[in-house]
């Protein structure tokens, strides 16, 4: 093969490269914008808003026996019976000092 047909393959071959890979930028990038809304709108469904629970609002019961008599708690948000999170508010009576603890799983307590 003489140099010009070196250098004209040469050529050719970085141009099949260049397009190749312009061709896998178009596909990943129509993939990316595709799939881009289905995951927004899953994120938004999992994402949390805030609640706000005015005092009348909330249903106030007795608290286990674990806890001193006159507590109070009220669940909020999800069943502490049940697998997944959940919020609830506790009232304590005056001067009660929580000890230290650990929790099987996640609970926000207010």
């Amino acid at each position: 093969m003489d140099i010009i047909g070196t250098i004209t393959h040469s050529i050719t071959g970085d141009t099949m490269k260049k397009r190749i890979m312009k061709n896998r930028s178009i596909v990943v990038t129509a993939l990316f914008l595709a799939l881009a809304p289905a995951a927004v709108a899953q994120a938004e469904k999992e994402m949390a808003k805030p609640s706000i629970y005015s005092t009348a609002d909330v249903a106030w019961k007795d608290g286990p026996a674990s806890l001193p008599s006159g507590a109070k708690l009220a669940v909020l948000e999800g069943d502490p019976t049940k697998e997944g999170s959940f919020t609830m508010r506790v009232l304590l009576p005056d001067g009660y000092k929580i000890p230290p603890h650990t929790l099987q799983r996640w609970s926000t307590s207010l």
